[in-house]
């Protein structure tokens, strides 16, 4: 005879249930299909479907019961089947409402089922918080940082779905509401948490991580909605060739040609509204910024919400106008005509806003930065202090030793100091040697004189003298000038040698006291690492 057999508790006491097969023992369905497969022959008569049969008693559930059960849910919630890894919980609870792990599997597989038509952010929270009220006060003590890290990857998800939302489905006033409450939730439930769990001294830590969190991800997603719909819906064509790339002054006039696109009043009000949206929610977020906020976030918000604003002033819309291009011409569309538009006093507004927030733009970040260099700096040498607290035998021996070391130094440097002062007027009189006239610069001044005389005589000459005039010309290019170059380069050599030759006893004169000199650099060096050792970061 055959007989389905439960493949988890291995019951055979089946229900149909709304086209489905339940097992009565353990609670898990099956389909028609899934049930023929689990037909099996066993010995003995069937039991008896009378009326008057006595109703089977569910036995106990027992821990292998419980454990196929959360083996399938794992299963399933690893292979993104989270509705039936929810369902298998379902069954784990029913059998053992106490059950730790049902409760926290859960809550993390209802929060991958959330959608904006089924938002379960409350029941995650609920059935994660319900695994740890389960627990005695050993097992929360032992498992209170792995719910609480639970509870942030679900509100982070939470935050990252409804912001991806807003730029998916458009930046309205509702999706912007639904971001707002989404964050104020998120924030308030973690709060509670944090305190509930006993980690208030980790709670504000986390927190300023979870507003930068919600911080960075709204700057990247206003900045990428504002590319891909919202300013690239206005401008089209035009988009990214300037603010107002649609050629209109401050007068209303026709622009000829009707294929050209021009926005039109819903595209206009459109645009309006959700540049207006992106705007609140940057603003929003700049609300909570911190003196741990990222400064490049914090700038990139600045420069958009100026630049949103920026383009909206001189924004506006179009219709076709219609008239008579010409004389006897027919009546027809002529051109494009300035519609609607911006007051002056919206339009002054806008601009308080936008150079408000370029000023900011051009401070604040730089000031945050500042700040934060400050902190890191502060936390290093708490770190450096806590450590050498805790070594400070190791610490002594290294002052004592960089206190050895810079002794020795002072002794030597005055030594050398002494010979410096000794070796200087050998010195200055070899420099000033370096710097005497030579016998091959006397030579070079003396031909420089007579080429100065030949010239000045054959200036001199008057133009019926051109035979002697050309005489000395000659004397000139061929013998004095050729000689003065010969000897210019002969004075150059022995300037060269009379240098090197002095450069070489200054620094015989120098090198006295080498092994001193040697020894303070090697010193130098020792107190260096010495140094680096003790102010190295400790992290």
């Amino acid at each position: 005879m055959k007989r389905m057999t439960c493949e988890l508790c291995g019951s055979t006491n089946f229900v149909k249930q709304d086209g489905m097969f339940v097992c009565q023992d353990c609670g898990c369905k099956y389909t028609v299909e899934e049930a023929r497969k689990l037909m099996v022959e066993v010995d003995g008569p069937a039991p008896s479907a009378t009326p008057s049969a006595a109703p089977a008693v569910a036995p106990a559930p027992n821990n292998t019961q419980l454990e196929s059960l959360l083996n399938m849910a794992q299963i399933s919630f690893d292979s993104k089947n989270y509705e039936k890894a929810e369902e298998f919980c379902n069954q784990v609870i029913a059998m053992d409402n106490n059950n730790y792990t049902a409760w926290k599997l859960k809550g993390e597989a209802i929060n991958y089922q959330i959608s904006s038509n089924n938002q379960r952010i409350l029941e995650v929270y609920n059935c994660i918080m319900n695994s740890y009220r389960v627990l005695d006060d050993a097992g929360k003590e032992e498992k209170k940082h792995e719910i609480i890290a639970s509870l942030k990857k679900c509100f982070e998800s939470e935050i990252t779905f409804w912001i991806s939302e807003f730029e998916s489905k458009r930046p309205t006033k509702a999706a912007l509401g639904r971001v707002e409450s989404a964050y104020s939730d998120s924030y308030a439930k973690l709060k509670a948490a944090f305190e509930e769990l006993g980690l208030e001294d980790e709670k504000e830590e986390y927190l300023i991580k979870f507003d930068n969190y919600f911080i960075g991800h709204c700057s990247a997603i206003c900045n990428s909605a504002w590319k891909t719909t919202v300013g690239y819906n206005y401008y089209r064509d035009y988009f990214g060739k300037g603010i107002d790339p649609f050629g209109r002054t401050d007068r209303r006039y026709v622009i000829t040609n009707t294929d050209m696109w021009r926005p039109m009043k819903k595209t206009w009000d459109t645009f309006l509204d959700e540049t207006d949206n992106l705007i609140s929610l940057l603003q929003f977020a700049e609300k909570r910024f911190n003196d741990d906020t990222n400064p490049q976030v914090m700038s990139a918000i600045y420069a958009n919400i100026a630049f949103f604003e920026e383009c909206v002033i001189p924004s506006g819309s179009w219709k076709i106008s219609t008239g008579y291009a010409h004389a006897f011409d027919e009546y027809k569309s002529v051109g494009w005509a300035e519609e609607y538009f911006l007051t002056e006093g919206a339009k002054t507004i806008r601009r308080v806003i936008m150079n408000d927030y370029r000023k900011k733009h051009d401070t604040l970040p730089a000031q945050i930065e500042a700040k934060q260099k400050a902190k890191r700096e502060q936390k290093k040498q708490e770190r450096i202090a806590k450590y050498w607290e805790e070594h400070s035998e190791e610490k002594a021996k290294l002052d004592s030793e960089k206190d050895e070391l810079e002794k020795r130094m002072e002794e030597l440097n005055t030594q050398i100091a002494e010979l410096d002062k000794a070796n200087a007027p050998r010195i200055a009189e070899l420099e000033k040697k370096r710097s005497e006239k030579n016998d091959a610069d006397t030579e070079v001044e003396n031909q420089e004189r007579v080429i100065r005389e030949v010239e000045n005589l054959r200036d001199g000459l008057s133009i019926f003298k051109g035979k002697e005039k050309k005489a000395l010309v000659e004397r000139l290019e061929k013998t004095e000038r050729p000689l003065l170059n010969e000897l210019k380069e002969k004075a150059k050599t022995a300037r060269q040698a009379l240098d090197n030759e002095v450069s070489r006893k200054i620094l015989e004169i120098r090198n006295e006291g080498k092994e001193m000199r040697d020894e303070v650099a090697s010193l130098k060096k020792k107190v260096a690492e010495i140094v680096n050792e003790l102010t190295k970061d400790r992290e």
